[in-house]
């Protein structure tokens, strides 16, 4: 079922984050900003090292995802886990 805010099923259509499940594209959507950009703007020149992700619909740039933000949310996911992991060890 395709989420019903547009946020999120623009980037559920993106096929890097098509696979992802509803909890971590809803993650993703909080680290999306969407922009306005005006014509003729230059975002990034060739070389250069960039920080955020880019998100282009319809040939327009629809917002950025923050390349760090990314990073320390799956950080903070594996964490998690790991912590989960953990407990239920020491449990049995």
């Amino acid at each position: 079922m395709a989420p019903k805010d547009p946020k999120l099923a623009l980037l559920g259509s993106i096929p890097l984050f098509a696979r992802l499940g509803a909890r971590e594209l809803q993650r993703l959507g909080e680290l999306f900003d969407q922009v306005d950009v005006p014509a003729g703007k230059v975002l990034m020149r060739q070389g250069q090292t960039g920080g955020e992700m880019f998100v282009v619909a319809g040939g327009r740039l629809a917002g950025i995802i923050s390349i760090g933000d990314v990073v320390k949310a799956r950080i903070e996911q594996v964490e998690r886990e790991a912590e989960e992991m953990r407990a239920y060890i020491a449990a049995t």
